[in-house]
């Protein structure tokens, strides 16, 4: 079959209960793949590398606690696009982004955290996604 005929799209998200952020700038790696269609998301690095030049739409979500502010950055090819931030002091804060973005083949898209020694809820409460959206 045509690759271009095969539909691209993954969910993933953070395993585990928690997880503790080890410095900024890190690139989270979302190991619990719930779908992963085309398979060009990397659980083992968290990188999406992008199969077929087009537009994607791009989503990511994460629930953390209250001890310290904490972003998510969405990184491509190594250059921040978008980023998300929660506030400290507040119990569970969240924050979502859903983006429309031009990807070329080959491009890779990761999310990155801003800071050190924060702490992620897993248990799907923090996702990682994209989705190839034909022309």
């Amino acid at each position: 079959a045509d690759l271009k005929q095969k539909p691209i799209y993954f969910l993933a998200a953070l395993k585990g209960t928690t997880y503790t952020t080890k410095r900024a700038n890190e690139v989270i790696k979302f190991q619990d793949v719930i779908v992963n269609e085309g398979g060009a998301y990397n659980p083992t690095n968290g990188h999406f590398v992008v199969p077929r030049t087009g537009p994607y739409l791009i989503s990511f979500g994460f629930l953390s606690n209250h001890a310290k502010g904490i972003g998510f950055h969405l990184d491509i090819n190594g250059n921040l696009a978008v980023k998300s931030w929660t506030a400290k002091d507040v119990p569970y804060n969240s924050a979502e982004r859903c983006i429309p973005y031009l990807l070329k083949k080959g491009d890779v898209v990761r999310i990155r955290v801003s800071e050190a020694g924060a702490s992620i809820y897993g248990n799907r409460y923090t996702t990682f996604s994209a989705m190839y959206m034909k022309g």
